[in-house]
């Protein structure tokens, strides 16, 4: 993932570009936000990395169904990094409100 966001920002220019987490699982999310729980340990260092990257070439990153609360601080901090979320209107509303007030909380 970092080579694409390396190529896409550096070889093709783009000023952004946006990052969708999909999971096999997503369709029993859908029934039942608590039936999975993906592993986010790897996406975080991905993440990490793709955030440097945003600071040194001022480009933005936008994170879809990636849940803040997840992820490590400095991912988080990171004015250039965004999240947005697309689940279907049954996904816990909670949830998401949570992760968004974290996100505020550690922003400087």
């Amino acid at each position: 993932m970092f080579d694409i966001a390396r190529l896409l920002f550096g070889e093709l220019g783009l000023p952004s570009f946006n990052i969708l987490l999909f999971y096999p699982e997503s369709s029993l999310v859908e029934r039942d936000p608590d039936a999975s729980n993906p592993s986010y340990r790897e996406l975080d260092k991905l993440l990490a990395r793709i955030a440097v990257l945003c600071i040194v070439m001022n480009r933005r990153v936008t994170l879809h169904d990636v849940a803040p609360c997840q992820l490590r601080s400095r991912v988080v901090r990171n004015l250039h990094v965004s999240f947005n979320f697309v689940h279907t209107p049954q996904f816990d509303a909670e949830r998401v409100g949570r992760d968004l007030a974290i996100r505020d909380r550690l922003r400087p």
